[in-house]
């Protein structure tokens, strides 16, 4: 909890420091007096172009104290307006990190705004959403590298192909090309065969793990996400084949009788 935090909001007696050991307790009180519509609200419409030091403060100890209550707090807070500007952007990023549901109609919104991080944060806190898909699909061509690769990780999780497309296309566009690499020069940096590279950037073998890590250490690109991209891509492909897989449902037998 932040020393401004605690200053400008009283900390109920349930959650003075005799109780912190019941964690979980304590930050849901705190979460109720907090963050309560009075105090939440204090400072509603102000922000648009400058921090609100009160609601930044209060951001901060939503995901110092996590968990499902903190998460559905940063959910209303965004969709009822109550932050605006840096604070709005503040608070989406900490939607992404505690996986907050958004309502569709808010990420759509999300979606569409000016700062890069508030639709690369957005992307990440879209689930399956029908009317998200088409925006999603026209980030993947945005002009910031971060924003195109959210978009497309929940594209992924939705289980749509295009996730496959951009992953190639990253390898391709923002290694290669972006640093004037021939894949013989990118293979050398990378320590694999040129074959290896060639087939991976031209859609003829998948990524491996291996190659993912070598990729990190070499661009900085994170192995996790090119990782995920790579899976939802595979779960993709191998839903459409699931007609040709002839498994039946186990069933226990019925214990025989005594």
């Amino acid at each position: 909890m932040t020393t401004a935090c605690l200053r400008r909001f009283p900390v109920p007696a349930c959650a003075k420091p005799s109780c912190w050991l019941r964690k979980r307790d304590a930050g849901a009180c705190l979460l109720r007096s907090l963050f309560s519509k009075r105090l939440c609200r204090r400072f509603a419409g102000f922000g648009a172009d400058r921090i609100v030091p009160e609601q930044a403060a209060a951001l901060d100890a939503i995901v110092l104290i996590g968990g499902s209550d903190a998460a559905q707090t940063l959910a209303r807070l965004i969709a009822q307006r109550v932050v605006q500007g840096p604070c709005l952007r503040q608070a989406v990023a900490a939607a992404a990190r505690l996986a907050a549901r958004l309502r569709p109609g808010t990420v759509m919104d999300l979606l569409r705004r000016d700062e890069l991080q508030i639709r690369a944060d957005a992307c990440r806190c879209t689930l399956r959403s029908e009317e998200a898909i088409p925006l999603l699909r026209e980030l993947l061509d945005d002009l910031h590298r971060d924003v195109r690769i959210a978009a497309a990780c929940a594209l992924g999780r939705m289980g749509r192909s295009e996730v496959r497309g951009l992953l190639l296309g990253y390898l391709r566009e923002e290694i290669l090309d972006e640093l004037g690499l021939s894949v013989s020069e990118a293979a050398k940096v990378l320590g694999v065969r040129r074959a290896t590279l060639s087939d991976l950037v031209n859609g003829n073998a998948a990524l491996s793990a291996e190659m993912a890590l070598r990729i990190e250490k070499a661009f900085g690109v994170k192995m996790e996400t090119l990782l995920n991209m790579q899976a939802w891509y595979d779960a993709y492909a191998m839903r459409q084949r699931a007609g040709e897989i002839e498994v039946k449902p186990y069933r226990p037998s019925a214990p025989e009788p005594r």
